[in-house]
């Protein structure tokens, strides 16, 4: 039975797609849009997602005794670098940057 609903399914799914963005593109309006005020924020929160993450996986490595984890002590310094560089880039478009004039 399983052979016969499959292209079914695939039918339904491809169907659906199609309708769904239709409706997000055509027919559905936004009732708030931020202008991109949230992205510094969302931005350290990822990033400070990112640094745990490399933590958590030294330390279980490290007490799993697995033979390559030091090579990944340098993570958390490289994911600072890149944070502290997008930071110093961006961080003067975030704060005087009229958000009309950057979209």
């Amino acid at each position: 039975i399983n052979p016969l609903m499959t292209p079914f399914c695939l039918l339904y799914f491809v169907v659906n797609l199609g309708l769904q963005l239709w409706e997000m593109v055509y027919r559905t309006r936004r009732i708030y849009e931020s202008a991109g005020m949230l992205w510094p924020k969302f931005f350290n929160h990822v990033m400070c997602g990112i640094y745990l993450q490399h933590i958590v996986m030294i330390a279980l490595l490290g007490i799993k005794k697995f033979v390559f984890a030091p090579i990944l002590i340098p993570a958390p310094f490289i994911a600072l670098i890149f944070h502290v560089s997008v930071l110093r880039l961006y961080d003067r478009p975030w704060t005087y940057m009229s958000y009309h004039d950057a979209t």
